[in-house]
């Protein structure tokens, strides 16, 4: 399999009889899609995720984080209250430094994209199923 299509994984790993669950599926958290470092007191963007909230804003690695709706950001960006307490949809003003110059971005928070698989072997496995998971795990 080659490509960039999402990966099918029930199919491939029910072979084994394997069950793969997403446990995000379904969820709401919004995302601002950074990261943050702090260099000599100073909070700075040290990544930016690609299509998050961040992203079609168009907030870069390396700018400074000044504030988030006027709170002044000092510590990690991920951890601030302005940012965890919101929904998805809602919307934060993030002042940045950049260039010598200081911005105001109205960030709408997206929804966090990230998958968190739970694997579980399938009570009711077949006897192929079982041979394969037996086969695969190598025992």
């Amino acid at each position: 399999m080659t490509g960039t299509e999402p990966v099918d994984y029930n199919t491939f790993f029910g072979y084994a009889g394997v069950k793969i669950k997403n446990e995000n599926e379904g969820t709401s958290v919004p995302y601002l899609g950074v990261a943050s470092r702090k260099v000599e007191g100073r909070m700075f963007i040290s990544a930016v995720s690609r299509n998050s909230a961040a992203w079609t804003s168009g907030l870069n690695v390396n700018d400074q984080l000044i504030s988030i709706n006027g709170v002044p950001v000092e510590a990690a960006i991920e951890r601030m209250p302005e940012l965890t307490s919101k929904k998805v949809g809602d919307v934060v003003v993030i002042k940045v430094g950049r260039d010598g110059k200081l911005m105001d971005f109205n960030v709408t928070l997206k929804a966090n994209p990230s998958i968190k698989l739970v694997a579980e072997i399938d009570q009711n496995a077949t006897p192929v199923q079982k041979a394969v998971l037996k086969r695969w795990a190598g025992v």
